[in-house]
């Protein structure tokens, strides 16, 4: 279909090929965007439809996506950090969400009418709301691309719907919206017929009213049973019924022929065939009948589509393109597109285009490809022979090495020459370095022997506390001041360290060695600078407050006052702190028994390089209650 085609074609670039690769293999994708796995695309647009919709609304309700699952013991713990406002939103839309439940399951028992969801009130609520969010972040790029792509998915189902129910008003009115998004993705022939097509069919009703009072009662589409939804285009029809029957057993090209007079024999037999099949049944007494139940509320399919709605969901709650963010970038890996690229505004763009044809000659008019979106994914083109051509390094890289061992005896030869601009194993085609499976490391090193440390560590143990993960341990509360939230650290510490000694990453201008890192890791959103003081108030989110460098170095400074105050000793690092806790944890490690509490393999490692045999105990543990490792360095 080349409207899957122009969906694919407008969000390129934007992290949608990534997130359907949360469940889809990338082959399976590139095949889905391009129009052609018709029955994959549409399940996982569709899904992708409904967690985007679920996402909405919680941050609308400004609720977590978790309330959309069962509720289990970290739920819990989230929910107590939440204000008293936050509860009763959350408590709101659970009931909604309740509500919303209770209807469906009445209109699929028959005991509430269709025609009555209109003037429904929760639907009515959950409509106005959806609306008022989408009119709050039209400012912001990432979000309206994505608005965006939730309008062309309704579009698509409208567009089957009308095809399975046989209704000729909806199915014009489609295709008549889908115009603009053809014209900006460049599907110019796709454009041109349909234009056409609808002032013709919109001048039947004068031209030959008979046939429009045909296809007005929905004999635009073909119906092998009365199911109200068993509709089928004639395209369909014919490739999926008639070409099966001519290449299947008893078929035209199963040693038939072709002539005509094979081809017209075939065909007249066709309804004979039917009654034999009919009395072959009958006299067998097996009969071949299809359920009434549509096999998409089969209880397996319910159940993969709620697993891979869950597995969507949970990618865009840690990526949304709903943030405060007004650049245009791709949710995976935080690319940002230029001045140049207006996928975002594809409806405007391809309603210009559309505008420019009015009143010109059909076999005259000439697209300019100027004129169409200009997507996230240029940036990543190349041009061959004046055109743009996307390219994937290391679907190149594979395809020259594939063709190589058939070409050359001695594949090395052609390592002599650059197959790649970057090395595949070390980068994504994304440009970013491929992110290490640091943690399978650090379990081969447990595994290996036994490093579990269990003995006393005795009273005057000195504990080294990698600030980076305290930071993201403490849960900050909107409304509470930042003095607030420096005491709940001090307290943290307090409860748990007798002697701390913190360290933290410092967050300059200059580049670091880690910044391939946090640029994975905000995923191109870049936080609002914030002028702060002990007394202000926290009305943001902690996630988009810490990713802003400069506000996130603000709060280490806070904090460090604040702990040096308490007695605490707090050191802070030029940029990646791994190297100066590392070297810390060694140092007090000569006088007294030492415990690194952190999360990071890299600082396992260095305390393993740089451990000395004659020191006191020293100890690596996470920060985490459950299931926490206790290293023993000095354990050979």
């Amino acid at each position: 279909m080349s409207f899957l085609g122009s969906i694919g074609n407008i969000m390129s670039g934007s992290g949608l090929a990534e997130l359907m690769e949360t469940v889809y293999a990338p082959n399976a994708v590139t095949h889905m965007f391009t129009g052609k796995a018709v029955a994959r695309a549409v399940r996982g647009h569709f899904l992708i439809y409904n967690a985007l919709t679920s996402l909405l609304l919680c941050e609308h309700f400004h609720v977590s996506s978790t309330v959309l699952k069962d509720h289990d013991t970290e739920n819990v713990e989230h929910l107590s950090s939440l204000e008293d406002s936050e509860i009763h939103n959350e408590n709101t839309f659970i009931q909604d969400l309740n509500k919303l439940s209770y209807i469906f399951d009445e209109i699929l028992e028959r005991h509430l009418p269709v025609d009555t969801l209109d003037q429904n009130e929760v639907l009515r609520k959950i409509r106005d709301s959806i609306s008022t969010f989408r009119k709050s972040h039209i400012e912001n790029r990432t979000a309206r691309l994505w608005f965006l792509y939730m309008d062309m998915v309704d579009l698509l189902r409208n567009f089957i719907k009308a095809e399975r129910t046989g209704n000729w008003t909806l199915h014009l009115q489609t295709i008549q919206k889908m115009l603009p998004y053809f014209a900006a993705a460049g599907h110019n022939l796709y454009l041109k017929s349909a234009y056409v097509y609808l002032q013709q069919m919109h001048g039947l009703s004068r031209t030959n009213p008979a046939i429009n009072e045909a296809l007005m009662s929905g004999f635009h589409v073909m119906r092998r049973s009365d199911r109200f939804w068993s509709g089928l285009s004639s395209d369909l029809i014919i490739e999926q019924v008639l070409m099966r029957c001519i290449k299947t057993t008893g078929g035209l090209t199963r040693g038939r022929g072709m002539t005509d007079a094979q081809r017209s024999l075939w065909i007249l037999s066709m309804p004979q065939c039917i009654q034999m099949n009919e009395a072959m049944q009958q006299v067998t007494g097996v009969n071949f009948e299809t359920s009434e139940q549509h096999k998409e509320m089969c209880i397996p399919r319910k159940v993969r589509d709620t697993k891979d709605t869950t597995t969507f969901l949970d990618f865009l709650g840690e990526r949304s393109p709903f943030s405060i963010d007004k650049n245009l970038r791709n949710i995976e890996t935080g690319a940002t597109g230029d001045s140049n690229v207006n996928s975002d505004n594809a409806l405007v763009i391809g309603h210009n285009i559309i505008s420019s044809m009015e009143g010109k000659c059909i076999d005259e008019f000439v697209f300019k490809r100027k004129n169409q979106v200009t997507t996230l994914s240029s940036k990543l083109n190349i041009k061959v022979d004046n055109e743009e051509i996307s390219v994937d390094p290391q679907l190149l890289f594979q395809r020259l090495v594939t063709t190589a061992n058939t070409m050359f005896p001695d594949v090395s030869q052609v390592f002599k020459y650059e197959l790649s601009a970057v090395p595949a194993a070390l980068f994504e085609p994304s440009g970013l370095m491929r992110q290490a499976q640091k943690s399978t490391l650090a379990d081969e090193i447990w595994n290996t022997g036994s490093c579990v440390f269990s003995d006393d560590l005795g009273t005057d143990v000195r504990h080294v506390i990698d600030g980076g993960s305290l930071i993201q341990r403490i849960p900050w509360k909107k409304g509470a001041t930042f003095a607030e939230i420096c005491q709940l650290y001090i307290d943290h510490i307090n409860n748990r360290y007798p002697i701390p000694i913190i360290v933290f990453d410092g967050y300059g201008s200059g580049p670091t060695t880690k910044d391939h890192v946090h640029e994975r890791r905000s995923k191109g959103v870049t936080g609002t600078h914030i002028s702060f003081k002990d007394s202000t108030p926290f009305k943001s989110k902690k996630e988009i407050f810490l990713a802003n460098g400069e506000n996130k170095q603000n709060f280490i400074n806070m904090l460090c006052n604040k702990m040096d105050n308490e007695g605490f000793i707090s050191l802070q690092a030029a940029a990646d702190a791994d190297v100066l806790i590392a070297s810390t944890a060694v140092r007090y490690a000569s006088c007294y028994p030492t415990v690194v509490v952190g999360e990071d393999t890299d600082v396992l490692i260095l305390l393993l390089f740089h451990a000395e045999e004659n020191s006191k105990p020293l100890v690596f543990q996470s920060d985490k209650i459950r299931k926490s490792k206790v290293w023993d360095i000095k354990k050979d």
